[in-house]
């Protein structure tokens, strides 16, 4: 997103039950800053909450820590390997073959590549940015 303050990052999630739309605002979109907006998230819910989580391709969401987040949060506690070396950690196919799993309470589901990542938030940017004011500023 473009702000007159610079460009910032938004990692937004609209749950398909309630439709509010959940989101942060960022000057990066890194591992962490990922990590830490899904703990967010799925600390909005109970527990034993069952979860689908939709997104792109980024690298950053078939990262070591959502992974081991998922894994923390179903209860997982098997060897999840090493990074780069071995076990589900091992690659990005792995890991997301990991986060893919239909057994865990929170699954991952990810666009096709090369495929255009139009969704419902999508669509609500589109209508916001529509409706406002041209000369809307916001802070971050």
């Amino acid at each position: 997103m473009n702000c007159s303050s610079g460009t910032h990052v938004e990692s937004v999630e609209q749950p398909c039950a309630t439709g509010k739309v959940l989101g942060t605002i960022g000057d990066s979109r890194t591992e962490a800053d990922y990590v830490m907006f899904l703990e967010g998230l799925f600390a909005t819910a109970g527990p034993t909450a069952t979860w689908h989580v939709m997104c792109d391709n980024l690298n950053t969401h078939l990262s070591e820590g959502v992974v081991r987040l998922v894994a923390g949060l179903c209860g997982i506690t098997d060897d999840l390997g090493e990074k780069g070396k071995f076990g589900i950690l091992a690659s990005m196919a792995t890991r997301e073959a990991f986060l893919r799993d239909t057994s865990h309470r929170i699954t991952f589901h990810f666009t096709p590549k090369h495929a255009s990542w139009i969704n419902q938030i999508e669509i609500w940017f589109s209508i916001l940015v529509h409706c406002c004011p041209v000369n809307l500023q916001r802070t971050v």
